[in-house]
Order: C-alpha cells, then structure tokens, then sequence
C-alpha cells in the first residue's frame, strides 16, 4: 500500500511538472521577401531574458520583442555569447536595422564602445 502512493504520488508530481512547462510562443515574420520564425517576448520577463544564456540563434530564426506601446527602447544583450542582427520595426515599418550586433563586456556600454556603431532610430 506504501508503495502504491509513492508511485502515485510520484506520477502526480511529474504530471504536475509538465503541467507548469512554459509555452514558448511563436510566430512567423517576414522582412523583405525572408521569412523568419520568431519566439515572441511580449512580458518584461520575457524581453529581460531575450537571448541570453544561449549558445547559438537556428538559421532564419530569431526573437520579436513586443512592448505595449510605441517608444523608443533599448536592447540589452547580457551573456550574449554571438553577434546578432536587429530589426527596429514600427508598424509595418522597418526603420533602423544593426548587423551582427556583439554584447560588450560587462553589463553597461560606455560611449567609447559605441563609436562605430550606429544606433539612430
């Protein structure tokens, strides 16, 4: 009888587990004729994690940063560990695209970092 509730309880924990695993949200977005399936970041949790932490990006795969309102915004690329391009979009819009983009050491950019790069909007 023991046995029988650990195995049960150990199946109601696993269903639990499974149960609690994120939904990562995707979608597909085309930029001049290319199509590129996207994981959206559309909470402040989502958008602070973005990239970071992971090895490589797929080819034609990429992240679409969502905020709840049109702004100006900055992207934050802590323990980013490989160059990527960004696409600033608005509406149906691109207005500014940076390639091969690099994290800089440390968590801020001084403007000496910046000198080469252009960021206008």
């Amino acid at each position: 009888m023991r046995q029988r509730f650990f195995y049960f309880l150990l199946l109601f924990l696993l269903l639990s587990l499974i149960g609690c695993q994120k939904q990562i949200k995707k979608t597909e977005v085309t930029i001049g004729g290319t199509t590129v399936e996207v994981e959206i970041a559309d909470t402040q949790t989502a958008r602070i994690q973005g990239l970071s932490g992971r090895e490589s990006l797929a080819e034609n795969s990429g992240m679409l940063f969502l905020w709840p309102e049109a702004d100006y915004y900055s992207i934050w690329m802590k323990e980013m560990k490989f160059p990527i391009d960004i696409i600033w979009i608005n509406g149906n819009q691109v207005v500014d695209f940076i390639e091969s983009a690099v994290a800089v050491e440390g968590d801020v950019a001084t403007p000496d970092m910046l000198d080469g790069i252009d960021i206008t909007l």
